[in-house]
């Protein structure tokens, strides 16, 4: 796979974990994740960089085809207000909203799940997919990443607990 563009400028890899409450592999679609952690890889070693805020995380997932537990569109909850540019957004025009506006110099997401046209959006645009089960622990899942050369980790994996 060498110079295919795997091996990343200074070895660098910038990561974004989906993640609800900053500790925790998010539950569900990752761009429904109302935070994503980002950490750079480099040597062996994460370093974090921040938390970012993702507004889809804020907004009904207009990809359903029953709208009907966010109210069918009657009411719109007092959060909504803030990120109401965000409503209408779906398929890839959401992910590309995604990509530029909160993700755009991200190398791998880690999450719980996605879609298929999420996964081909980012896939696209040279970032890998790591999936994970919602609810595990962001630490342990970085300590286990960090060991991995960036070059090794096909486009889209999943980890698996080893059966003690």
């Amino acid at each position: 796979m060498g110079g295919s563009g795997e091996t990343k400028p200074g070895n660098r890899v910038r990561v974004a974990i989906a993640t609800m409450d900053g500790a925790t592999i998010a539950s569900g679609h990752f761009a429904h994740s109302t935070h994503f952690m980002i950490i750079d890889l480099e040597g062996g070693k994460a370093n974090p960089v921040e938390i970012r805020e993702n507004p889809l995380g804020y907004v009904p997932d207009t990809d359903l085809e029953s709208q009907e537990e966010y109210g069918g569109g009657e009411s719109i909850h007092p959060v909504f207000h803030r990120y109401h540019r965000y409503i209408h957004l779906h398929g890839v025009e959401k992910y590309r909203t995604l990509r530029e506006e909160v993700l755009g110099d991200v190398d791998l997401i880690i999450a719980g799940g996605a879609c298929r046209t999420s996964i081909e959006y980012f896939t696209s645009e040279g970032v890998k997919f790591v999936f994970a089960d919602p609810g595990e622990p962001i630490k342990e899942i970085v300590e286990f990443i960090s060991t991995v050369e960036y070059s090794n980790i096909p486009r889209i994996a999943r980890l698996q607990k080893r059966e003690e």
